[in-house]
């Protein structure tokens, strides 16, 4: 079964599936294995496959619906892949349950500076971890687009880096003077801890390939741990793309230049969903007749 399992994961990666897409649909088969030793990938049979979904949505260690959506995923494209129209998995289904909304969180800028001083550097993780929220707080970078920064798409004399981002399309943010300090930090370490040939900025301290591009699983476990450290329920990547959209708004920053620094492609997007929690509140130091009379 392992060695099936390394055959698909080489196939994936020379189909040019990203380094996180091939590690998120290789993990819940390697999970898979571990349940069944011994047992070869064209034992396992359609009972078989959905007894071990069934199990994982039970208990206190149940699979969250996109953990669960992953691995359903993963095992038809993995059977189809080995056993074609044959596949145990065929007619497994991809859970489409739609979610009642939530509110979106973004972090005010003294949670953020709580996050960020409330991290440990005396170690490299830290150090990692400090350059890497702050580069997503002053950028608004997605998840996948962080990890993704190569280290000679930064541009150090005028503190920007150009990074491919959604859509396929390329873009410019800038980064302050302190986070270009604590990434500097972070690349003093960085040397003696990446794999040779490896470009991207972030890369993965632990697991199965330390040394490698940073993955989405290691982000989401990172952000995991901070949210305890800081006692937040929840903590998620998106969450600081939110937080460098509402504190530049806060801050005074007009919306046109907010929607350029985040790489949104028009107002209405920022506006309607990355503005949503501004408040009455909001408009106290823009109030006109206070402005008059303090003679600002």
């Amino acid at each position: 079964m392992e060695q099936t399992i390394r055959d698909w994961e080489m196939k994936l990666r020379l189909s040019a599936y990203s380094e996180c897409t091939v590690s998120n649909y290789v993990y819940p088969l390697k999970r898979l294995a571990k349940a069944h030793p011994g047992k070869t990938a064209g034992e396992f049979t359609h009972r078989d496959l959905e007894q071990y979904l069934s199990d994982h949505r039970k208990g206190e260690t149940a699979w969250s619906d996109s953990t669960y959506k992953m691995a359903v995923i993963a095992f038809r494209g993995f059977f189809e892949w080995l056993s074609g129209e044959q596949s145990p998995a065929r007619s497994l289904v991809v859970p489409r349950k739609v979610k009642p909304k939530r509110r979106r969180r973004a972090l005010s800028a003294a949670k953020s500076r709580e996050v960020l001083t409330t991290i440990d550097t005396s170690t490299a993780e830290g150090v990692r971890s400090v350059a890497l929220i702050s580069l997503m707080l002053d950028t608004g970078l997605r998840a996948a687009e962080v990890l993704r920064v190569r280290v000679d798409e930064m541009d150090w004399p005028v503190r920007q880096l150009e990074v491919q981002v959604k859509g396929g399309r390329r873009r410019k943010a800038k980064y302050s003077v302190e986070t270009a300090e604590v990434v500097r930090w972070w690349l003093s370490l960085r040397g003696a801890l990446a794999r040779p040939g490896v470009q991207t900025l972030f890369v993965s301290l632990g697991g199965t390939r330390p040394g490698t591009q940073m993955t989405r699983r290691g982000l989401g476990s990172l952000f995991t741990r901070i949210a305890k450290s800081v006692g937040l329920d929840e903590f998620s990547p998106h969450d600081l793309r939110r937080s460098f959209a509402h504190q530049a708004l806060r801050a005074g920053g007009p919306t046109r230049v907010v929607q350029v620094g985040g790489g949104w492609e028009n107002l209405r997007q920022l506006e309607r969903v990355y503005s949503a929690d501004i408040s009455i509140d909001d408009m106290e130091p823009y109030l006109p007749a206070g402005l008059a009379l303090r003679g600002d």
